[in-house]
């Protein structure tokens, strides 16, 4: 049998990554509702199709990513085109106006596609959060402890003593990212 220290030492690694892991989807879901709102504004602004995501932050991160290489990027490609036909045409006025178009939809891009990197490393983070669950899980039931919420008693628990840690942190989130965030895109 496995010394009883290292398997404490072994359980507080695994609660210690599993907190540090929550505080990076909790940033990481802060963040991609602030881009959310910024995309939004910038959308109505520009006076672009804006849309909502009531979905899983995997089915956010797939319409932002056909947004973007469908809608963005054409958008912009015709607007590089446009401003080529007008220098050509000697229509610089005009080839200067769009191009303070062309750079605020650039902006967009761009916090688009910080969106979609800060989604994919939120989903990265689940999966993440997902693994430290079940090894608290399979240390819980190798043990023999029921998992079951409540707050440890100490601050250096036992073996024991971590069954309701294991519990809480087990509690903590769904097995699935959450499916429904009702902000704007």
């Amino acid at each position: 049998m496995a010394n009883t220290n290292a398997i404490q030492l072994a359980i507080e690694k695994l609660l210690k990554d599993s907190a540090a892991n929550r505080e990076n989807i909790e940033r990481g879901k802060t963040t991609s509702s602030n881009l959310r709102n910024e995309i939004q504004i910038a959308s109505l602004e520009l006076e672009r199709d804006t849309f909502s995501l009531h979905a899983s932050e995997s089915e956010n991160l797939t319409r932002s990513r056909t947004t973007v290489s469908e809608d963005d990027c054409n958008f912009l490609k015709a607007s590089i085109d446009k401003i080529g036909k007008y220098v050509k045409d000697n229509q610089t006025d005009q080839a200067l106006a769009l191009s303070e178009q062309l750079e605020q939809n650039v902006t967009l891009l761009r916090k688009r596609l910080q969106y979609i990197a800060e989604l994919e490393q939120l989903l990265k983070e689940y999966e993440q959060e997902k693994q430290i669950r079940s090894k608290l899980k399979a240390v819980a039931e190798a043990l023999g402890l029921s998992v079951q919420a409540e707050e440890p008693a100490s601050e250096n628990p036992s073996p024991q003593e971590s069954q309701p840690l294991i519990a809480s942190v087990l509690d903590t989130y769904p097995p699935d990212e959450p499916a429904f965030n009702p902000t704007f895109h």
